[in-house]
Parts: C-alpha cells; structure tokens; sequence
C-alpha cells in the first residue's frame, strides 16, 4: 500500500474496519454504490458492497471519511463473494490499493487553476485549494466532497453550474447531481455534466484537472 501522506493507509483502514465505516465504491465505467468496511486482512481490505456484483480483476476507487477527513484510494478485487459477518454474497475483497489520497483539502493547490460549483446565488466553493475537494473526474461526470459544515448544499436531482479557469483559459459548464452520500464530516456529490459546448475545451480541462484526482 503506498501512501503519498505520513499516516499508514493499513493502519486507517483497519481503523475504518472496526469501526464499520460507511464507504462509497466506483466500479469503473460505473456508478458510486454506498457499502461498509468489515475487515482487513493479509491480501487485502474486504468492504461489503450490496448489489454491486463485482467479479475478481475490476478495478475501483473507494471514498471514506473518517475523523472528519475525507480520504480515497484505488484498488482491485481480489475475490467477490468473500464470507462477512451478515453471511451475504456482497463481501469483497481488495488488494494492490494505490494512489492513496489523505491530505486536508488546503494541499490541493496550484495558483493557476480555479475549479468551482458555483450555488444558485452566484457564491462558489473551490474544489482546489479551498474546502471542496475534487475527488473523480471524467469527460462524462464528476465527484467532490464538501464539509457537513460548510452552509452551501447540493440537492439530488439538482442542477449546479462547474467554473474552470487556468491561465487565460475559461471554461463553465451546467450539471445535474446525480447522487448524495454522507461520510463522517463530509458529503460526497457525484455530478453528470448535462451538456458540453465546447468539446475541444471540455476534454483539456478534464485533462488539466485529473492531476488532482
């Protein structure tokens, strides 16, 4: 398990096990599913996802947040089907986990780059170096997390416009949330971009801005 931050991710994930901690798990090419972490073993970490039906070899991202800290990681499935404690078929196991990401939201930052979801009065939060967090990034959809605290709410359903802005480049798009879950501490939205006017632009900024993913 390799970490880019101080704190050991086996250590944190064996914390989150015992104290079953609500996960969110993104298949790719799919959607985020809510799920709980069980336990961690040698091979792996095994989190118990119903009716996701994963099989062994998928690759996923996995978001948590634990002592109001927002924190996600890459990972393969192992095996589906593993034995937990509610004696369902929903048990997997996860291993390889990669590209651990751990640091307060403030460590996202790069002087260049503005990246928004602006509310219905004008007033932004900034998924870099502010209290968003932008956590997964497609030409198709998005996910970011935000503090319970903070006042500015997404509802599902809802549409919310995205602000970018790098160097003498400006782009602004409009998205629907498609999807609400509570961590401890933090909300995560996941976000379809509706419609794209200008492609071309679209698809450099998705690719500017994954670096921060």
């Amino acid at each position: 398990m390799d970490s880019v931050a101080s704190e050991d991710p086996r250590n944190v994930l064996d914390d989150a096990a015992r104290r079953r901690l609500p996960c969110q798990v993104l298949p790719r090419g799919g959607e985020w599913t809510e799920g709980h972490f069980v336990r961690v073993d040698k091979a792996g970490v095994v989190v118990v996802v119903p009716g996701l039906g994963l099989s062994g070899g998928e690759d996923v991202r996995v978001w948590f947040s634990m002592e109001e800290k927002p924190r996600s990681f890459e990972a393969a499935v192992l095996r589906a089907g593993v034995p937990v404690p509610d004696r369902s078929q929903d048990g997997l196991m996860l291993g390889f986990i990669d590209s651990w990401r751990a640091e307060e939201a403030s460590a996202q930052t790069d002087s260049g780059v503005i990246f928004q979801i602006l509310g219905p009065n004008g007033k932004g939060i900034d998924l870099i170096g502010g209290l968003g967090r932008l956590v997964e990034l497609t030409a198709s959809e998005m996910a970011f997390a935000i503090p319970q605290e903070v006042a500015l709410k997404f509802v599902e359903g809802g549409e919310v416009t995205v602000r970018y802005q790098e160097g003498e480049t400006a782009h602004q798009l409009v998205g629907t949330i498609r999807r609400l879950a509570p961590g401890e501490g933090h909300f995560l939205y996941a976000m379809a971009f509706d419609s794209v006017e200008d492609e071309s632009a679209h698809l450099q900024a998705v690719e500017s801005l994954q670096r921060f993913c």
